[in-house]
């Protein structure tokens, strides 16, 4: 994967749309974003408790968190969160007002994007509403990073 690394770095440098760089890093990152593992949880009534976990077998990064929830409940938030270990990486919350089926997407922060061998990464709900339904949360662990 680092020659796919090295090429999204040169396409980055040349990035011009005369002449069809752009394209280039498209693929490049296309390539780069299907190349990894995928942890996801699917859960049709969701409560408090861990909804995924994976243990990692090689160095990765972890870019992007995003989640659903079919019906967002109401009084309180719901919210989503990814971990590494028991560090929350990242945090997705649905308020009662958001529409239902609102899918919401975040970027992990720099700091914590790279995971190494053997840690567990886990997709858990720690805040509930009353009556949500229908989650469903990703986060993406590629190989390479992707340069924005």
């Amino acid at each position: 994967m680092s020659i796919l690394n090295k090429a999204i770095g040169e396409a980055n440098a040349l990035f011009d749309d005369s002449n069809g760089t752009d394209n280039l890093r498209t693929i490049l990152t296309s390539l780069a974003y299907t190349s990894g593992l995928l942890l996801k949880a699917t859960v049709a009534s969701p409560t408090v408790a861990t909804a995924a976990t994976q243990v990692v077998l090689e160095d990765c990064y972890i870019q992007k968190f995003r989640a659903s929830l079919g019906t967002t409940g109401t009084v309180t938030s719901t919210t989503v969160q990814l971990k590494n270990g028991s560090t929350v990486i990242a945090s997705l919350t649905f308020a009662p007002t958001d529409a239902d089926g609102i899918i919401k997407e975040i970027t992990v922060a720099e700091s914590y994007q790279a995971v190494s061998a053997g840690a567990t990464i886990t997709i858990a709900v720690s805040a509930i509403s009353t009556g949500p339904a229908a989650l469903d949360a990703q986060a993406y662990l590629q190989s390479v990073k992707v340069a924005a």
